[in-house]
């Protein structure tokens, strides 16, 4: 027959078991422990909050303020700003036409300015420049001394030099214009004299234009 080792009980190892406490300390262990994460997890929900709330509320504070400083007040217009009173008319520019007192003219255009040959020669330039676009009748009758009156002589020589012949004005020379300056004091009955109207700027000016009907 064989034999079995019997251990005593103090030799025989037990089985491992788990310690669990009591049902109601591990309730109370559980809501503890549930309570704490709660707090923490609170706390760290405020300390989010303080960080992402302060400054959202700061820039809140910002634009409102911006909003209220160009909505509730209103600049009152500077002197710049304000409508301007009513201007007085400018002065009308005079037209180029236009009759300018000369001033320096020391002759009358009735003195005898010019003379009968002079004036002869202006017609003869007139008939052959001038007489394909208009007639000498054109120039009778104050049509155009009328315009000139209180200017010079010079101006209406320079004005017959700028514009005439219409297809190549300022071609003929400065005696040939002066010649039918004459012949048109000529045709609006102004009397000839002993000396010739001369040619150039300075004895022109001289001249003082009038037309009387």
């Amino acid at each position: 027959m064989q034999r079995r080792n019997v251990r005593s009980p103090e030799t025989v190892a037990s089985p491992t078991r788990r310690c669990y406490p009591p049902v109601g300390e591990y309730r109370e262990m559980r809501a503890e422990a549930a309570n704490t994460l709660i707090t923490e997890g609170d706390e760290t929900m405020k300390r989010s909050f303080r960080w992402v709330a302060g400054p959202a509320v700061l820039m809140t504070a910002i634009a409102c303020a911006s909003q209220g400083g160009a909505i509730g007040t209103t600049e009152a217009p500077g002197p710049s700003d304000a409508a301007p009173a009513d201007a007085p008319p400018a002065a009308a520019a005079p037209a180029d036409d236009a009759p300018t007192p000369t001033s320096g003219a020391s002759a009358s255009v009735y003195s005898g300015v010019y003379t009968a040959a002079q004036a002869d020669r202006g017609d003869a330039t007139q008939s052959r420049e001038c007489a394909a676009c208009h007639s000498s009748n054109d120039w009778a009758a104050g049509r155009v001394l009328g315009g000139f009156s209180g200017r010079s002589a010079y101006d209406l020589v320079s004005h017959i030099r700028n514009t005439m012949p219409m297809d190549a004005p300022g071609r003929l020379t400065m005696e040939q214009y002066t010649d039918i300056v004459a012949f048109i004091f000529e045709l609006n009955d102004i009397p000839a004299g002993d000396s010739e109207l001369e040619p150039n700027e300075e004895a022109l000016r001289m001249v003082e234009i009038e037309y009387r009907r």
